[in-house]
């Protein structure tokens, strides 16, 4: 007998058939923490029951994905017809398909694909459970990745001013958002990276400081060696903690960049 966690309070105890009908009906989901008689601890339930791994996973897709653009918005925002549920923005289309008895356009579960050396993924789209990088199985939260992207001729405009190209940058981007998984030790590096930029920086501006006081060209490289650090240490941890990034944003379609030879090679080919 399993018992579970919602709104957290204890419930149960449920049976196993029980335990698969409240994740087809989405009161448990795949992170849900479960335990029964045995365990050491309470687990989520896809450690503590990986038989139920495939019914969890199709179960909570077919709850809360549109049926016709694939994307995954929630159970209660969902409207069901003939057998599908679709998003409200996706309904005009299957009444009117419907009403003209055409065949409704179904994409389900064809948010991500191989697209070479990057991944394509249309926009809000959750990539499968699988760390980007290593491609092991995740049972951690998914991190919403924000990207933006500008066209290459803007970095034309540094030669002009960094700061009108900020400017530019900022009113002519493209903006998307993915649900990406990250392993416990990519999340850890990721941690350190930032960490250890932050600290980089705070460094490199205690150095600049402590050089100010110095006087002549001592005190001048004191301070040239303050900036370095910082210099470096943003450098240094933007790049080792910016696990992915946006190659291209065009009509709610995201190449991304930064995913693993393995992960890429799991995904269906882009078509």
């Amino acid at each position: 007998m399993w018992y579970y966690m919602s709104a957290g309070q204890q419930n149960g105890p449920v049976d196993d058939a029980s335990l698969e009908s409240l994740v087809v009906k989405g009161i448990i989901q795949g992170d849900t923490p479960v335990w029964r008689d045995g365990m050491a601890d309470w687990l989520p339930l896809y450690e503590a029951s990986p038989n139920l791994r495939g019914s969890v996973m199709g179960d909570i897709n077919r709850s809360n994905t549109c049926s016709v653009c694939g994307k995954v918005v929630g159970a209660g925002n969902l409207v069901e017809i003939r057998d599908m549920r679709v998003c409200a923005q996706c309904k005009p289309l299957a009444v009117q398909s419907l009403k003209e008895g055409l065949t409704v356009p179904v994409n389900m579960s064809l948010n991500v694909w191989n697209d070479g050396k990057v991944v394509l993924a249309r926009n809000a789209a959750t990539l499968p459970s699988r760390c980007l990088k290593c491609n092991c199985e995740v049972t951690e939260k998914a991190i919403t990745r924000k990207l933006y992207w500008h066209h290459p001729i803007i970095y034309l405009v540094l030669l002009i001013s960094p700061v009108v190209y900020v400017i530019v940058a900022i009113i002519s981007r493209r903006r998307a958002s993915l649900d990406i998984y990250l392993c416990r030790r990519h999340r850890s590096v990721r941690t350190w990276a930032i960490a250890g930029g932050w600290l980089g920086s705070i460094l490199g501006l205690v150095i600049m400081a402590g050089g100010t006081s110095i006087v002549g060209d001592t005190g001048f490289y004191v301070v040239l060696l303050g900036a370095l650090t910082l210099l470096a240490s943003i450098i240094a941890g933007f790049a080792f903690s910016r696990f992915a990034s946006a190659k291209l944003i065009k009509d709610e379609l995201v190449w991304l960049k930064g995913a693993g030879n393995a992960f890429r090679e799991s995904l269906p080919p882009a078509p």
